[in-house]
């Protein structure tokens, strides 16, 4: 199998003591987010985990923010699915940030170290929008689940 490795530069400023993010191994395809500060997030409610790190990503990419897969078991999930960090978030206050949902009946602790997000960068292409000038004659398909699987 051709293996090439298409690599790319991510500028990183770290806020206050905070390493560089790193691959935990060779295979990984996301390197993993850390609190940068200890929080309880309270039943059903939502939190900023702030990881003290702002990236420069290149023009043309961006970062996406994912939950780990051990996350759940701690009660949390990553509340917008997929967080989106833009190429041109990378002001002196632009911290990434990771918003968690708490959806258990007790408080969760996180503490400054833990990793709950992984992240990995994208290249995303400009799409041009054209607007249509008739329907293209397959009619409507009715939306949510309407194949029937």
């Amino acid at each position: 199998m051709d293996s090439t490795n298409d690599s790319i530069t991510v500028g990183v400023r770290c806020l206050g003591d905070r390493d560089i993010p790193r691959y935990q191994t060779p295979g990984a395809a996301a390197f993993d987010l850390a609190a940068a500060a200890d929080l309880v997030v309270a039943p059903g409610q939502l939190a900023l985990v702030p990881t003290g790190l702002v990236f420069a990503v290149p023009d043309g990419h961006f970062l996406a923010i994912v939950a780990r897969s051990s996350l759940p078991r701690r009660g949390l999930i990553v509340a917008n699915g997929l967080g989106v960090l833009d190429s041109d978030y990378r002001g002196p206050a632009d911290e990434a940030r990771v918003l968690v949902l708490n959806y258990t009946d007790a408080p969760v602790s996180i503490t400054r170290g833990d990793r709950i997000a992984q992240a990995f960068v994208l290249k995303v292409p400009r799409v041009a929008f054209v607007p249509l000038a008739h329907d293209d004659g397959q009619g409507s398909r009715g939306g949510f689940g309407s194949t029937g699987t």
